[in-house]
């Protein structure tokens, strides 16, 4: 077992939480991109390639109205987690997606 939290982290029904930008179908195992998510994930990526701060970032998100996937406003914290959270483990999922598509642009 990893020592990385978020390959532990579950939902309410015990699922595993996908990773930002990802959900699980209702059979627990497959995985499948959220384009609303990716949308996101890819402004984020603009933004910070702008040479923006993650701070600078939420509070742009929180501005545009858009929050996170809990419905709270961003924060520095969950936007750079958003961008760096590799702890979670495509490989237990079979066929599941590798890596991390920006701007809502699902692979071929």
């Amino acid at each position: 077992m990893s020592d990385k939290p978020g390959r532990n982290r579950r939902t309410a029904t015990g699922t595993p939480a996908a990773p930002y930008g990802f959900r699980f179908l209702e059979d627990g195992h497959t995985i499948r991109i959220d384009s609303d998510e990716q949308s996101v994930i890819g402004l984020i990526d603009k933004m910070k390639r702008q040479g923006k701060t993650y701070a600078a970032i939420a509070k742009q998100l929180n501005a545009k109205g858009i929050t996170g996937r809990d419905g709270k406003p961003w924060d520095g914290r969950n936007v750079r987690r958003v961008m760096t959270d590799d702890s979670f483990d495509f490989s237990l999922y079979g066929s599941a997606p590798v890596g991390r598509p920006l701007g809502g642009k699902p692979p071929e």
